[in-house]
């Protein structure tokens, strides 16, 4: 009994979940600490100067196949 229980709540439960509404979004209040702090950060200089890329092939280094 305990076994079949299990068995439907296992079937049933994604379809619950996946059948409700998503949360809407919370605007971000113009005060917001957090946001104030990245915004201190982001004018660091050593930040502003910072060389960062997302370019896969500069970041390649060791010339890994796209698939590895």
């Amino acid at each position: 009994m305990a076994r079949t229980r299990n068995l439907l709540a296992a079937l049933l439960l994604p379809g619950l979940l996946a059948a409700q509404e998503p949360a809407p979004a919370e605007a971000l209040p113009a005060d917001d600490p957090v946001l104030a702090q990245l915004d201190a950060l982001a004018i660091l200089p050593w930040l502003l100067n910072d060389p960062f890329t997302a370019d896969t092939a500069s970041l390649n280094v060791h010339g890994f196949a796209p698939h590895e």
